[in-house]
């Protein structure tokens, strides 16, 4: 068989140009990495080191104090307790088979293509994997088949800011509002019913309020982003509805949940040169679960779609 001058088969890619598509590959993972994640930002986030097992996250529970009498023996003690949540990594793996034929016929470069679609594959199963904890809070409101109003979104977060748990006490801010876009939509109708009823039965000054707070809401509710009693909340759409057509939000604050993850995404790329192929692939590792119960509410309600 031929050979090139450097000693290469031709039609044979060298190991040199692999890790070139490789960083190209991995750059286009980590851009998309920053960009896609929401779920992330909004929980508890630590590292599981390299060479560890697993991540142990700890919380001391909190002790109390007595009024003491002077001149009189204090017997009164509090025992120093410690609840710790474990976290060991689970693998989430992401590929794709890119064709010779299908390279060639490709406008854009495959290798930068295929790493936007593998981070976004990946982004969405962690993005999944938290959206899952919100049925795991043990309160939730207003419950399957109910329609969700704004009453339900104050109550919850009085509940969270309340102090619901003798060893952890009310939750820590920021808070956080997550819903499916039908329940934002049901939220939307609610204000607009309340601020119209409050204007027919008190009149317009009465009711000015209510009218600024449906006017604020039907103005920016479709950004995906909006600010109720001035805690952000967001649309997202990968919360999904199950066959009733019920979906699950969540209110919370930034420690209710968490997300441990070991080491950066990692990808690799593999040549089958009889196959006239490019395998592409994407790992990450990173395990989710609750931290405080009570510093999350479930919003369960009714999601069917609205056309």
């Amino acid at each position: 068989m031929p050979t090139s001058t450097s000693g290469v088969t031709p039609g044979v890619t060298t190991g040199t140009a692999l890790t070139n598509i490789q960083s190209i590959v991995i750059a286009e993972a980590l851009y998309n990495n920053e960009v896609n994640r929401v779920m992330p930002l909004l929980v508890y986030h630590t590292d599981i080191p390299k060479g560890a097992y697993q991540k142990n996250v700890p919380r001391f529970a909190r002790m109390t104090a007595y009024q003491a009498t002077e001149g009189a023996d204090f017997t009164a003690t509090s025992a120093l307790r410690i609840n710790s949540v474990n976290f060991i990594a689970d693998e989430h793996v992401a590929s794709a088979i890119v064709t010779s034929r299908l390279a060639r016929q490709m406008s854009e470069d495959d290798a930068r293509v295929v790493g936007r679609l593998l981070q976004d594959a990946l982004s969405r199963i962690r993005e999944t994997d938290l959206l899952a904890l919100f049925t795991g809070f043990s309160e939730d409101v207003p419950g399957a088949g109910s329609t969700l109003g704004i009453e339900h979104l104050r109550g919850s977060l009085a509940w969270v800011q309340t102090e619901n748990n003798a060893d952890y006490g009310a939750a820590m801010g920021p808070f956080s509002v997550v819903l499916h876009p039908e329940q934002i939509s049901d939220i939307v109708e609610d204000l607009s019913v309340t601020a119209q009823t409050a204007t027919a039965t008190y009149g317009a000054g009465t009711a000015q309020a209510s009218g600024d707070l449906a006017t604020a809401v039907l103005r920016e509710h479709l950004r995906g982003m909006e600010k109720v009693y001035g805690i952000k909340v967001y649309s997202h759409g990968l919360i999904t509805r199950d066959a009733s057509d019920d979906a699950s939000g969540a209110v919370l604050g930034e420690q209710a949940l968490g997300i441990a993850e070991a080491g950066e995404v990692e990808n690799w790329v593999e040549k089958d040169n009889s196959g006239r192929a490019t395998e592409y692939g994407i790992v990450g590792n990173w395990r989710e679960g609750e931290l405080v119960d009570s510093w999350g509410v479930e919003i369960l309600s009714d999601a069917i779609k609205t056309i």
